[in-house]
């Protein structure tokens, strides 16, 4: 629950599950972590593989389109790129996600999906680093642990 809390960058204050919310306890709870991933893939999968296979990448343009509540100026200007280019790659987008992305529940999926994928890389790496500390404080012989 700590790294939950952390992960949803609230430093400072403790949590309960009630106080989360039950959305999200319910969805990290440890027995809907698989189908967590599910979803994200299932859901950002067509952007991945074409991220992976080239070409310009769709992926941090939704995200940035989604994340900027769809507005296009500051999508752009948060990618570094000129409108234009942004306004052709979610274009392109329509081809791998349907022409309805951009509106009602399939846009609060991709939002959705982005929140979780970030969220599991977050407490991927939290993870990462209780891994090594505990191992570098087990094999460390100094330690009177």
């Amino acid at each position: 629950m700590l790294r939950l809390v952390r992960a949803l960058g609230r430093r400072g204050i403790t949590a309960s599950a009630e106080e989360l919310g039950f959305f999200v306890g319910q969805l990290f709870d440890g027995d809907s972590r698989p189908d967590l991933g599910l979803f994200v893939t299932r859901t950002l999968g067509p952007l991945n593989d074409h991220d992976a296979g080239g070409g310009a990448p769709l992926l941090p343009s939704v995200e940035a389109f989604v994340s900027n509540d769809g507005h296009l100026a500051r999508s752009a200007h948060e990618l570094r790129i000129h409108i234009n280019t942004l306004y052709s790659r979610l274009k392109s987008v329509d081809t791998f996600l349907g022409p309805g992305w951009r509106r009602g529940d399939q846009r609060l999926e991709l939002a959705l999906a982005f929140r979780l994928r970030g969220l599991q890389r977050t407490l991927v790496r939290s993870e990462l680093r209780s891994d090594r500390s505990t191992q570098v404080g087990a094999a460390d012989p100094t330690n009177q642990g």
